[in-house]
């Protein structure tokens, strides 16, 4: 059931993953651009799912009209039974961990920590130490690093630090919200800001993350959008 008010953003299927959503307001409106999205995709397979309060985090496995697989993950919030705003993000099929699997039971204190850990150290320069909190055949995905670039998705620890090391250091800043988690398997989503991108910029970013059981980073999916969408409903910023 979508709010009177309900808030609607989704990726714009003309433009790069990371650019503006297409924003709509109240429940009609929503309701057909919903419909309107769901002719991006044939098939869909949950992947993912963490809940947080009144914040819900899925990541889907989808499959085109033409068959061709592809990844998408939505945040969601509601309100008094209703939804009150989506987000929502698109691009290339990112593999999940064949490792995979029940039983790795992990906190979500556990994994906010190495998350933070992995962003220091990324923004600050040091691909090893970043590289360090990640699994040896860890699969990391970025976002496209131009308007007309691709996404990048690499696995295992050469790799990432080629990655890493091609980032460098610039004024990109993550300002983490949330962190919810399915703790029972270690499927965690990571919600906040970017800030310090080029041209005085922001963004909202949400990653898809999966812990293994030594507590390292085993599937990072790291997706953002410019401007920032879905950071209006409360305070705290939860989408």
């Amino acid at each position: 059931m979508l709010s009177s008010d309900v808030v609607v953003a989704l990726p714009d299927p003309g433009r790069s993953e990371s650019e503006a959503r297409l924003v709509t307001t109240g429940r009609q409106a929503a309701a057909s651009a919903l419909a309107l999205d769901a002719g991006q995709y044939q098939t869909r397979v949950p992947v993912l799912r963490c809940e947080e309060g009144n914040a819900v985090f899925l990541e889907f496995l989808e499959n085109t009209r033409g068959g061709i697989p592809q990844s998408s993950s939505v945040a969601v919030t509601t309100r008094a039974r209703s939804v009150a705003s989506v987000v929502a993000f698109r691009h290339d099929f990112v593999p999940v961990p064949k490792a995979r699997r029940p039983g790795a039971e992990v906190p979500v204190a556990a994994a906010e920590s190495v998350v933070r850990r992995y962003l220091d150290h990324l923004e600050a320069g040091r691909a090893a130490e970043a590289v360090a909190c990640f699994e040896e055949d860890g699969i990391y995905s970025f976002p496209p690093r131009t308007a007309a670039g691709r996404r990048g998705t690499v696995q295992g620890s050469e790799a990432i630090r080629s990655v890493f090391q091609a980032r460098g250091v610039n004024d990109a800043r993550h300002h983490i919200a949330t962190v919810a988690g399915s703790t029972a398997i270690g499927d965690f989503a990571v919600w906040g800001r970017v800030t310090g991108l080029p041209a005085g910029k922001s963004a909202t970013f949400l990653s898809c993350v999966v812990i293994g059981d030594r507590g390292l980073i085993q599937r990072y999916v790291a997706q953002m959008c410019i401007p920032e969408a879905g950071h209006d409903v409360d305070q705290g910023g939860t989408p």
